[in-house]
This record gives C-alpha cells, structure tokens and sequence, in this order.
C-alpha cells in the first residue's frame, strides 16, 4: 500500500475532470486536516499546502470520472485479539502512534529481517487466496472477506484495517481506481481489471504486496488493456532489477517513467512506495517518476516498497467523497504491482516474492524485462527462482505430460516445444551449408572449374569466415563514412548556428525557459518567494527561470536544435515545462539573486572550481558607493546604501560569550539530570517538546498564550507539550500555578533580566535571544523534535498536526520557520523568524544548534540570534544538505501581515472568521505595550488586568491548583479598541486614534 506525497505537477481533486486545469489555483483553500499520529499512508484530507481542496462527502452534485460507482459495504469486520499475534497501535482507535524518521532509512537487524520475510510470505499467500477469487460475479467484499479470514488462520493482522479509520482489510481498485479502493458489494465483471493490495502485520511486521487480475482472463481483455498491464509489470521488474547497494534512490523513479512515457502512459506522482518494518509507512519514499535531484543511496538492509501506478491517460488522482478512493480524472485505466524488497548486499531479495502455489501470469511469461517468475537478483533469490521453475516444470510433466498447466500458472513456451526448437535447429543449419557450398560452386571462375568440385568441412568453414569477415569490413567501411559526413554536417552548423560561443560551451552549450513558479515547486529548496500584493491569494508574477546546458548531453529529449542554435535574428529560447527542461540534467546547480538591484546589477558565470556562495563585488570605498571607483570583493552584508550588516564580532563578544559557555559546560550534566524526566513527560508519544523562554516582565504575554489556548480548546495540548523554560523565579512561580511543565536553574539563568525588552535589540532582547538558543539546543541535543515559540502568539489551531503529517510536503524538510516577512539581505535566503519554528531531531538539526552555540559572540554583536541562524541556515542546506522550509504565510501570518496595508484584505478575512489560520505571531512590534494592544482589538487578548505586569506573580504565590487559571484567564476575550488604522475583530473607526502617518481606517 502506497504513502501519500506532493504532486509534483499532478494534483488531488474532486472537482470535475474537465476542468482540473483551469481551477488549479481557485482551488486552494484551507480544509481542516486530520489528527495524524505518523508513519506516512492512504491519501486523507490534506491542507492546502498540497493538495487541492476537496468537496463534502455530502455533496449530491460530485461527478465520476469512469464508470465505478460505489456499491454498499457490509459492516466493518471485527478481530478478537487473542486470534492475531500482535496488533498495530491503531487498531483500535485508528490513529497510529508509532511514527518512523522522515529521513533516516533504518537498517533491519537480521532478527527484523527474518520476521519481515515470514510477514511477507504471509502477505504472499492471502494475495495469492485472493487472487484465486477474481471472476465475474463475485463482488470485492467477498474477497475482502476471504482476505480478512485467511489473515487471521495465518495469526496475522490486516495492516489496512481502521489504519486512520479505513473500514476493510484490503484494498481492491478496478479499472480506472488507481488505489485505496474499498471493498463493496459491487460484482466483477468480465473484462474488468482489478488491483488486491494486501498488507498483513505479523508478530510486529507487516509486509505488503499488491498484483493485478483479469476478470475472464486475458482474452476477456482489449488489446490497449493488455498493453497496459504488461507495460506496468516490465517498468515495474526493469526498476527492480536496478537495486543494489550504493545505487541512488532517484534511479527508480527515471527507469519506471522513462519506460511508460516511451509505450504512451503515464505514472502516478501523488503516491509513492514507502519504507516498511515495524512501522507501516516510513523512510525512504519511493517515487516512481523522475526526480531531478540526488537522493539517498540504497545500503544492505534497507526493506521498502515499489509500486507503480500507471494510468493510461491522465495521471492526476481524483477523489471520491469517501476521502480514501483516488481515480484516474479522465476515467483512464490505472495498473500497479508492489513487492516489499529487501537490499542485499548482492542485489535485491523480494520478501513477497511467488511460491511454488502462486499463479503465474500472462505479463510475467511474455515479459521483454524478465521472463518468468522474479524473486530478485541476489544469488539466493535467483537460485530459489530457478528452483521454483524447476518446481513447476516437473508439475507440468507429471501432470500434462509436457502441455502446459493452466491452473493459474504455465510452463514458458519454449520448454515445451524443446525438441522441435532442436530439430528447426538442424535442418536450419544443414540448408546454410548447402547454400554456401551451391553458391560458391556456381561462382567459381573456368579456371576453377577445373578442379575438383568436393570441398573438405574445414575447407567451407574457412571460406565461410572469410566471406563474413569481407562483408563486416565493407559494413564498416560505410558505417565509418556516413559517421563522417553527420561529424562534418554537425560542425557546419555548429560553426555557424551555435546560441553560445564555443568559448562558453562548458557552462552555456544551450539554453531554455521554466516559468518560476512551476520551477519552485518542483524544486523546492524551501526558500521563500518574493512578497507580492497579495501573495496568499496566488502565485506571484509571471517570472521565468533560464536554464544553462553544460554539453549536448544535458540538453533536453526535445528541441535539442533549438535550444542550442540560432534560426535566425529572431531566434527566441524555448519555454518548457520544469520536468522537461531537466529530464537529462545530472547535476542541477540553482543560483538565487536578488532582482530588486537596479538596472546597474549584473552576474558573471565562470566555468571554474565549484563555490557555493556567491562572490559579491561592489564599487565600494568603504563607507560608501562611488561607481567611478573600480570594484572591490566586499563581504555579502554590505549593501548598495554602503551598511555592512555583517561584520565581524570584536573580541569584547568572543570573551564574553566564552564566559557564558563556560556556565553552560560547567553545569551541563547537573542540567541534563534535572531535566531529562521533565523532557521526556513533554515528548509523550509523538516525540515532540514545545518550548517557550520566559522572564516575569512577558509573563503575561505568556498567561495570554496559555489562557486563550484553553478558551479555544488546545489547554490538555499545552499542560502536557509546553515546557516553559523560566530565566527567573517569577515566572517560575506562575507556571507552577498554570499546572505547566517549567524547568529553572538559578546558575545558569543568574544574569538574565527580570523586565522585558522595552525595544528590538536592547539588553534585555539580547539576553533573552542568547537564552532561546540554549534551551532548543538542550532539547535537541536529547533527541526530541522541538516546537519553539515566542510568547507573543495566539493559536488558532493545533500546529502540531501539521507537523506531524508524514504525508505533507513539509515533512521532507528538516526544519521549519515562520516568515519573517522581511526580505533584507541579512535575512537572506530564507527570511525566517527565529519566533515560530519546528526542528526535527536528527544528526544535521544537532550540528546546526551545536554550532549555533558557538556563535554566540555573533549573536551579541548583532544583539540577535535572527542573522546568525540566517548565515548558518545557509551554510548548512549546502554543506550537510539540511533541509530548510519557510512555511506559507497563510497559514502562519505574522506582524508582517498585520502590519503591512498590503495585507488589509488578509487580515479581514482572519478577523471575520472567513480564513482560519494555525496561529498568529504579533511580531514586527516595537515593544510589548503594542502587543497587548493589539491583540486586545484583534479580541485574542485573555489574560485579566490582575495578571498584567507581573502581577501574577503575587497571586501564583498565593494560589493552590488550578486557582491562578480561575484568576488569570477569561473565557472569552477582553476587546477593546485602541488605533482605528490596524487589524480589529471589529470596527475602531469611532473609538481608536491612528498608530501611523497617513493611516488609514482598516474597516471603512
């Protein structure tokens, strides 16, 4: 069974097939996602990130692409617990808990992989069972039945039963259902072709395979049908075969869709195969089209899924109201089949590989990849392979006396007809003699025939030889001359057609187009795009990204004339598609630059030794710019106004921040001990700790957090996620009497500040950024994820689905921030806000912290940790390939949003309920007086007068249980108006002043 992934071009829908193109970008709104509890899997509601919104189950208008319908569906089955060996953590409540890395690719133990190949000879066999069912008449809930029944006699759990709440033990998709099909009471019918994926969970491990079946047998099927199903079983085995240590993941992907595209189909890319092990979805996703990028490369003991979907027009899904059946949107038919593989270090073993029982089909005896039954290509999977062939041989002798046997499997053709292939052999073989021997007789000069006419064996042999060896060379001869005249005819026209100068070649041998947008999708390094009017409505600008060929053989599959030659004076670059342009790109080397530098910006690529930065030069004096002075390397801080936004911290901050590592190292193991059972109570079962950095003089900000959540219905969230990390005693106080998690330690924090910052970069700010680097390196460094957040947030959401969704998107990145808003250079490239972001645990997030750390006389000069992290973000999604996301600001609005006039519309949407965000982070504000302020118009202020200031620190002293909540917190909020020209949850047009010059009233 298939894990979900982003569509690269394609895209999920339920809207009508006809019009999937034109509603691409209409379509993307929020739709609330489920609770996800991790391991990847079916396709569910996704958010707007991804997919495009689908319509309610309970819309009578929804449109079928083919002419599937949905039948009804008997009860969900019941399982008795003692009957299987172990049961997955959802099968009761649906939600699995166990969650596998999004990056790491685990290797099995021996012990793992000898309970994954019992799992998948189980799988193998109730497939098998099921697959024996397929005829007309039967329905796909009596195969379910059978699958449930044969699952359970095998002591085995049916993985697909109540994963996230899905109602059946298998998945049965026929004709144009691409996957996640639902058994019901619709009966086969004859020419009907049926995908059975079946995946089993066996003493802690599932195994999962999936084959295709004809209803009536092959005749029963049309030609274009049976070209399908052969074209989908050849990519699939041809991708196989490919599997072996060291080899990159990404080849899997180019072989299937490089071969379907050729036979005229195409392949599915919103699903993707999936690791497997103790965890149903996890590490690595297999795609099954071209990736234009490295990927992992595969090592001994590595266990996933391949799984192709091919369809025979369109490959974008559409989704039933159902939420799990995805359909070709053209009503084309889809094929698929699926093996768990085991990496060996030979080559490849498939755990669900056939058996001696298992019915062999027409794809896999006319099979132009492999004919016969594949079971792998190690050395031991091949040698069971002949075995089983051997096995099945003797069947057929015993059983037909050499005809073949058709009870669901068949001898290869050629063994039966052995003796007349031998016999054909030797007739063949005597003519060719006899020809020779007749025709050099009747070519022989007079002279000749005067000798005598009988040759010796060796006399015709040698002749034979020496007549081929004539026509070889004159073969040859030709072959030579007409490789010079294409040589001489090439270069003629490179001489006088080329684009590029020969000069340039290496770095400029041909050229084309991608529109940006699309390229960025494609290929997201997770940088921001440039704000735009309205950049949370649509894409912004109809910009285009040129694109650089090195050689000929870079050049794209089409117009290879084109792109690298003039035609004339009017010659234009070609426009294509992302996939397209890339298709034959070994290497992709992307540079980013500013557009916004005037018209007296220019760029040199130099063929050279590769960098990975890029060099600026400025005509720079050094306090300002002189374009009559020559140019000047200058360091990329220095900006066109001649501000250096990057210099070098003095040795005043190198000395004191090796004072405060010195605290820190010095008290890193007492640390630890304190800490490690408060982590591990907030980590729970999804691995994830929040952490907040508090001192009393934000402490009502951080009430306000608390309070609001509990208003809004996220309080059990935070009494169990949050740990609040206290700098003084004060708020250590009032989160003892809010019932938080709280960590203090007067060693460590005995220098920070008590009051809040009164503005951005003051002493107190410093302080606190210094603090807000430590605490997320300790959790890091514990291995737990670690959601960080300032205090000066209000949830509308949960986040933490969101991050925790291993079908999103967003889940192949490493870390995840806030959008900062700002687009200056020392933000750049990603433009985070160091006040919202999610870090997933592993060696590359740890260097990064690790190293951040040790920055810390940068952090101080620059009075933030914002730039710092900035440069290493940078430096490191180079350097380590950590992967770096800036999350849409439409879902994680911010100060920029509530500030900017250019976000009014926005902001209204959010005030009048008409957009739900997961949050809002009231950043970009001077100081914390705003703040309240503001948030008291945009009615997400509940914290009462009493708690204010620091005044909770008094009534926590006196409160027990839950009675400084009672105090603090209101149940609804406390609105009020205070400038009439910023975001209000209603009118201040009468009540408020203006904050700004010139500002005008935010509701007219």
């Amino acid at each position: 069974m298939m894990a979900l992934v982003s569509p690269a071009t394609g895209f999920i829908t339920t809207s009508r097939p006809l019009l999937i193109r034109e509603t691409a970008l209409s379509m993307n709104k929020k739709t609330k996602p489920r609770k996800s509890g991790g391991g990847g899997g079916f396709a569910k509601k996704a958010s707007a990130i991804n997919i495009k919104t689908k319509k309610k189950a309970t819309n009578p208008d929804f449109t079928y692409a083919g002419s599937i319908r949905p039948f009804p569906q008997s009860p969900t089955r019941i399982i008795d617990p003692a009957a299987v060996l172990s049961l997955p953590d959802y099968a009761i409540d649906g939600i699995p808990k166990k969650r596998g890395s999004a990056y790491e690719i685990e290797i099995k133990t021996p012990e793992e992989i000898e309970k994954m190949r019992k799992s998948g000879r189980c799988a193998r066999e109730v497939l098998d069972i099921a697959g024996r069912l397929v005829k007309a008449g039967v329905t796909t809930d009596e195969i379910d039945a059978a699958v449930h029944e044969a699952c359970v006699e095998r002591g085995a759990y049916p993985s697909p039963l109540n994963y996230r709440n899905f109602p059946k033990s298998c998945c049965t998709s026929v004709n144009e259902v691409i996957c996640h099909g639902i058994p019901d009471e619709r009966p086969l019918e004859d020419g009907d072709i049926i995908n059975i994926d079946i995946t089993v969970y066996l003493d802690g491990y599932h195994g999962d395979c999936s084959e295709m079946f004809c209803v009536g047998g092959k005749d029963a099927i049309d030609e274009k049908g049976r070209k399908l199903l052969q074209t989908t079983y050849d990519c699939w085995i041809k991708s196989m075969e490919l599997v072996k240590p060291g080899v990159n993941y990404n080849v899997i992907g180019k072989t299937i869709e490089d071969y379907v595209k050729a036979e005229g189909f195409s392949t599915v890319r919103s699903f993707c195969g999936h690791g497997i092990g103790s965890v149903f979805h996890t590490a690595p996703n297999i795609y099954h089209y071209t990736v234009n990028q490295d990927l992992q490369e595969m090592q001994a003991g590595h266990v996933y899924t391949i799984e192709p979907m091919i369809c025979e027009g369109f490959a974008d899904p559409y989704m039933w109201p159902d939420d799990w059946t995805a359909t070709t949107a053209d009503g084309g038919r889809s094929a698929q089949f699926e093996h768990t593989l085991l990496v060996t270090e030979d080559g490849v073993e498939a755990l669900t590989g056939k058996i001696e029982s298992s019915p062999l089909q027409f794809w896999e005896e006319e099979s132009a990849i492999r004919e016969g039954i594949w079971l792998g290509t190690s050395k031991d999977a091949r040698a069971r392979a002949d075995e089983l062939r051997t096995r099945r041989l003797t069947m057929v002798s015993v059983r037909n006396g050499g005809s073949s046997y058709r009870g669901g499997s068949r001898s290869p053709l050629w063994i039966a007809y052995l003796p007349q292939i031998v016999m054909l052999f030797l007739v063949a073989t005597t003519c060719f003699y006899s020809g020779v021997l007749l025709g050099m007789k009747m070519n022989v000069t007079p002279s000749e025939q005067s000798r005598s006419t009988t040759l010796s064996v060796d006399e015709v042999e040698a002749e034979v030889l020496r007549r081929l060896k004539l026509q070889q060379k004159e073969d040859n001869t030709k072959i030579e001359a007409g490789s010079n005249k294409e040589k001489d005819t090439r270069k003629k026209s490179d001489d006088h057609e080329r684009r590029f100068p020969k000069t340039i070649s290496k770095i400029a041998y041909g050229s084309a187009l991608v529109g940006k947008n699309e390229f960025i999708q494609q290929f997201d390094y997770g940088i921001p795009k440039p704000p735009s009017k309205r950049s949370h409505e649509k894409d912004p600008g109809k910009d285009d990204v040129l694109l650089l060929y090195g050689s000929q053989k870079s050049l794209p599959d089409d117009n290879t004339g084109i792109v690298h030659t003039n035609d004339g004076p009017t010659s234009e670059i070609p426009h294509m598609s992302a996939s397209d342009a890339t298709k034959n790109c070994a290497v992709l080397n992307v540079i980013y630059t500013d557009t916004h530098g005037g018209e007296d910006q220019c760029m040199a690529i130099v063929g050279n030794y590769e960098s990975y930065h890029i060099q600026r030069w400025l005509r720079f004096d050094g306090t300002n710019v002189d374009k009559s002075i020559p140019l000047h390397a200058v360091g990329r801080g220095v900006q066109s106004n001649g501000q250096n936004k990057f210099q070098a911290p003095s040795d005043r901050y190198a000395l004191q921040n090796q004072a405060l590592l010195e605290i820190y190292f010095n008290q890193l193991e007492e640390t630890l001990a304190t800490l490690t059972p408060i982590a591990a109570s907030c980590a729970g079962d999804d691995n994830t700790v929040i952490v907040m950095v508090c001192n009393t003089g934000q402490s009502d900000l951080l009430i306000n957090f608390f309070c609001s959540a509990d208003a809004r219905g996220f309080g059990d969230v935070v009494r169990k996620k949050l740990l609040i990390f206290a700098t003084d005693e004060g708020v250590l106080e009032i989160a003892k009497g809010l019932g938080v998690n709280v960590f203090y330690d007067e060693k460590i924090f005995e220098t920070m500040p008590e009051e809040e910052a009164k503005r951005y970069g003051d002493r107190a700010f410093t302080q606190m950024m210094y603090a807000k680097i430590v605490t997320v390196q300790l959790i890091n460094r514990m291995g737990y994820d670690v959601l960080f957040q300032d205090v000066d947030l209000v949830w509308y959401q949960n986040p933490l689905p969101f991050f925790h969704d291993t079908e999103s998107p967003a889940h192949d990145f490493d870390i995840l921030f806030q959008d900062d808003g700002a687009r200056s250079l020392r933000y750049a490239p990603y433009s985070a806000n160091t006040g919202f972001y999610y870090v997933r645990n592993n060696d590359k997030t740890k260097f990064l912290f690790r190293s951040l750390l040790f920055l810390g006389d940068m952090v101080l000069s620059m009075t933030s940790h914002q730039q710092a992290l900035a440069a290493l973000l940078d430096e490191h999604s180079s350097l380590t390939g950590l992967r770096v996301k800036t999350l849409p600001g439409i879902e994680f609005p911010g100060g920029y949003h509530y500030h900017r006039k250019k976000e009014i519309d926005f902001m209204r949407d959010i005030a009048t309920g008409k957009h739900i965000p997961y949050l809002l982070h009231m950043s970009w504000t001077t100081n914390k007086s705003n703040k309240l302020l503001f948030f008291q118009q945009m009615g997400l202020w509940y914290t009462n007068e009493a708690c204010e200031s620091g005044g909770a620190v008094n009534l926590a002293k006196e409160s027990t249980g839950t009675s400084l909540q009672q105090k603090c917190c209101s149940a609804e909020p406390l609105i009020s108006c205070h400038y009439r020209d910023k975001p209000s949850i209603q009118s201040c047009h009468g009540q408020g002043k203006n904050i700004d010059a010139n500002g005008k009233p935010f509701w007219k």
